[in-house]
């Protein structure tokens, strides 16, 4: 029995063991894009800033794949969200996935009229 848990530990421990840098990895990439976007002034507006949140978009999408996959394809993570303690915490975490989500494509759309607005310009 023992060696079955130790087994089981072990298997969960490589299976998540790049958890937490994901999420710092997701973490930070939200920052530079809120730190990008703030100090962001219509004067300043031009293809060079599109390009650059454009390309922090798509690294914020891209390191938020991992923990999309974890939280909507994991079965394990799947069982765990009825848990009673873990799931909420579970839940949360996909709520925050579907968030960034919805905060990229939204910031797709939003950085298109922006290079639309540049190109009249």
């Amino acid at each position: 029995m023992l060696v079955l848990l130790a087994t089981a530990a072990l298997f969960l421990g490589l299976r998540y063991v790049s958890l937490p840098d994901d999420v710092r990895d997701a973490r930070a990439s939200a920052r530079k894009l809120a730190n990008q976007a703030t100090a962001l002034t219509p004067a300043s507006l031009d293809r060079g800033a599109i390009e650059r949140l454009t390309a922090s978009v798509a690294e914020l999408d891209e390191t938020m794949g991992p923990l999309r996959r974890l939280t909507q394809e994991d079965p394990l993570i799947a069982l765990l969200k009825v848990a009673p303690v873990v799931g909420r915490e579970l839940t949360a975490a996909e709520s925050l996935v579907i968030a960034g989500d919805s905060l990229t494509e939204s910031a797709d759309r939003g950085l298109g009229l922006a290079g639309q607005v540049v190109g009249l310009r």
